[in-house]
């Protein structure tokens, strides 16, 4: 994955990838569960991976919108979103 294997990269682009991860899990987005798992694991990875400094301005707004995700109809959908939220408010703590 990227955000292990070239981290600056991820933290010179996060204004616009987290956004653009984000929009794949919102509803009127009809995306897979397949997508929307994949796009949450890719979250996940950027506390541990992407310095605390960078993530720090997106981690509110972040977990803010994966709380929306927690109402999602599938119930993998719905632990990666806990197993992720938890991660990113790891960086507010």
């Amino acid at each position: 994955m990227a955000t292990t294997e070239a981290p600056e990269v991820i933290a010179d682009n996060v204004q616009s990838l987290i956004p653009a991860l984000l929009k794949l899990l919102e509803p009127e987005e009809k995306n897979a569960m397949n997508v929307r798992i994949a796009t949450l694991k890719c979250l996940a990875q950027f506390p541990s991976s992407v310095s605390r400094d960078v993530l720090l301005p997106y981690a509110v707004y972040v977990t803010k919108q994966l709380g929306r995700t927690l109402d999602d109809k599938k119930r993998l959908v719905r632990k990666e979103a806990v197993d992720c939220r938890g991660k990113w408010f790891t960086i507010t703590a």
